[in-house]
């Protein structure tokens, strides 16, 4: 997967509030204000804290949980700043483009209340039936070649690439997948 230059790798999902909510100091508070979800089909925005605020915080959705559906991330992150919500999950990623677009919003805006483990990039792969030393080959040439200042490495905005495991870093990716009853059809892969 790529890493950033700082040796950072995809993105977080962040639990927000406005920097000025005293009584929000952590999702725990959640249940207790009006909070934000971005769209029900979004990973970021309700899928993954839906699974990881029900694993890590026992808030469940439906039950002891009802967070609004904003429409969509800047929705949320906007709506938090401007007080028509109170919190709400957000990719971290999402927080810099809502800053971006938006004049009157920064950082300082907002209080990051929990953090997740970064979600991985999308991973380079490679087919099951390849031979062996052009799997080896691909490997080599990923882990092993400098792309910063190349093209590539511009447009892909990764100046390097590491090897994953799925136990170390697609842990809350599987959480999730099995909190929402992903399934998967092994012959539809």
């Amino acid at each position: 997967m790529g890493l950033e230059a700082d040796g950072q790798f995809g993105y977080r999902l962040i639990a927000i509030t406005r920097a000025d909510m005293d009584e929000i100091q952590s999702v725990d508070d959640f249940n207790d204000f009006r909070a934000a979800h971005t769209e029900e089909s979004s990973n970021s925005g309700h899928q993954a804290p839906a699974a990881l605020f029900d694993e890590h915080f026992g808030l469940t959705v439906g039950e002891n949980y009802d967070p609004e559906m904003s429409g969509g991330h800047e929705q949320s992150g906007r709506g938090i700043a401007y007080g028509d919500y109170d919190c709400g999950p957000i990719c971290s990623t999402c927080v810099d483009q809502t800053i971006d677009a938006v004049d009157d919003i920064s950082w300082d805006s907002f209080k990051v209340v929990w953090a997740a483990d970064p979600f991985p990039p999308g991973p380079i792969g490679y087919r099951y039936n390849l031979h062996e030393e052009i799997i080896e080959g691909a490997r080599e040439t990923w882990l092993n070649t400098d792309w910063s200042g190349t093209s590539y490495g511009e447009e892909a905005g990764y100046p390097q690439y590491v090897e994953v495991d799925y136990v170390n870093h697609w842990q809350d990716v599987m959480i999730n997948q099995e909190f929402n009853e992903v399934e998967y059809d092994e012959e539809n892969l």
